[in-house]
């Protein structure tokens, strides 16, 4: 047996006692016959220490918290489920993208919507270029007030989350997927796990249990911005040669026509929020692209 998986390491800088910034690193690894290696700019490792003692090599004038592998250091990518022997595989990613990696922290306020009323922080630059997510975003954020949310368990961040997804998944000819409390639930659950590991890792019950699975991590400025992260992902999409891409599985998994159901949970951790989602029937599946993943019609 033979796979790929591939996941984001996200290192705190910590330029001094005051300032800090995240940086993004990619490692890949790669299974054959129970044999793991792992890939890091450009280089072969038998472990994840190793791994780690390059990277702390590669950063030696900086003190930085790596944020701690879960489980075996390994992430399945997509929904977590193996292929079955039907000739189709799931697939997916599991990373966030942050646009150039960088997160700010600066007096520590949190956004209210696009920009921050009570900070003036303007999230502007980790939102992206693209004019309709942003339509979007603009309008189901706005007013929304983080804080008051963390308290209330972010029951609004969650409601919010939902419609921005639905309103995505409408203009891509998608019905509208329905809050389903088991899922969110299950959601919470895991995204309790993922913030002790401090970082992003698949859930390997989805394969078992037959859900779909996109994550987001972010600070508390801008965890808020992890669904339109996903879409935003529909600049790698192909289209013309649909299928899967290891840059494209939260925007797939979002706009997956066939998926009905969906619950996100949410939690912080020391300043970063995880996002998880889940979704049944899980989307991602090899050859059936082409019916679940449509262009743009609005």
């Amino acid at each position: 047996m033979h796979y790929s998986s591939i996941f984001f390491l996200f290192l705190i800088l910590l330029l001094s006692v005051y300032s800090s910034y995240t940086q993004q690193i990619t490692i890949t690894s790669q299974t054959t016959n129970g044999k793991t290696v792992y890939f890091y700019n450009g280089k072969t490792f038998n472990s994840m220490e190793e791994v780690m003692a390059q990277i702390k090599k590669d950063y030696p004038n900086v003190s930085f918290t790596p944020l701690k592998p879960g489980g075996n250091g390994r992430k399945p990518t997509g929904n977590g489920r193996k292929p079955t022997g039907n000739g189709r595989k799931p697939t997916g990613n599991g990373r966030k993208p942050t646009e150039n990696g960088r997160k700010p922290t600066g007096n520590g306020k949190r956004p209210t919507g696009n920009n921050d009323n009570n900070s003036g922080y303007d999230i502007s630059k980790w939102k992206g270029t693209n004019q309709f997510s942003n339509a979007i975003f603009d309008r189901i954020w706005k007013g929304y007030n983080y804080d008051n949310d963390k308290n209330n368990g972010f029951r609004d961040m969650k409601k919010r989350f939902m419609q921005e997804q639905n309103e995505y998944r409408k203009a891509h000819g998608a019905s509208p997927l329905k809050n389903d409390p088991n899922l969110e639930r299950k959601a919470q659950n895991y995204a309790n796990v993922i913030a002790s590991y401090g970082q992003l890792v698949h859930d390997p019950k989805n394969r078992v249990e037959n859900m779909g699975e996109n994550l987001a991590l972010g600070s508390s400025r801008i965890g808020h911005l992890g669904v339109k992260w996903w879409y935003d992902e529909i600049k790698d999409y192909d289209f013309n040669r649909p299928g899967f891409n290891m840059k494209t599985g939260h925007f797939t998994q979002l706009v997956w026509k066939s998926s009905t159901n969906a619950g996100f949970g949410v939690v912080e951790r020391n300043g970063v929020v995880y996002v998880v989602c889940k979704y049944t029937p899980p989307g991602n599946y090899n050859n059936e692209y082409q019916k679940n993943v449509l262009k743009r019609k609005l």
